[in-house]
């Protein structure tokens, strides 16, 4: 399939595994040039050999963990100077844990907003400049389904997402 984005750029988090890894290998085979964005060093190599086998370029490396406070700006910095610029991002970083309770403290609340919503945005403003600039730029937040089975601290965030990106 010819997607018409071969030569783009796009930097994609959570990349090591599921939906990030299968989004930038389907990427690299429309003939984007790639910076992945995960914790594990090792599943990305893992990527980048595969993709690279596949006749890809191999992608830049960014081996962050997004919930650390500078990691929006380290992130950003990694994939610009592997790439010169960043055309598409695709926000697949993010994550829920077990149900939580009524009386759940704050920090499990804190955490999944920040992963799931905080570290999107902040990414997202990072690299909004240059789209605006060169009038050209696409954003894909993956968040999963927004009706929650039960109390999952995740849902809230990922709904948050979705209310920022429409007035976006």
């Amino acid at each position: 399939m010819d997607l018409q984005l071969n030569g783009k750029t796009a930097l994609v988090t959570g990349a090591s595994m599921g939906i990030g890894r299968a989004i930038a290998k389907g990427l690299a085979a429309e003939g984007v040039r790639l910076c992945i964005a995960a914790r594990r060093r090792n599943l990305l190599e893992d990527l980048s050999k595969e993709i690279a086998a596949a006749g890809g370029p191999a992608p830049v490396l960014a081996v962050v963990d997004v919930m650390e406070e500078d990691a929006p700006q380290r992130l950003t910095a990694t994939a610009l100077h592997g790439l010169g610029q960043i055309d598409i991002l695709v926000n697949c970083a993010g994550g829920s844990r077990p149900p939580v309770a009524i009386d759940a403290p704050e920090e499990e609340w804190s955490h999944a907003m920040t992963l799931n919503f905080i570290r999107v945005r902040q990414v997202t403003h990072a690299v909004l400049p240059g789209m605006i600039e060169r009038q050209w730029g696409r954003v894909i937040n993956i968040t999963g389904k927004s009706e929650p089975e039960r109390l999952i601290a995740a849902t809230p965030a990922k709904a948050a997402v979705h209310a920022w990106a429409k007035g976006l």
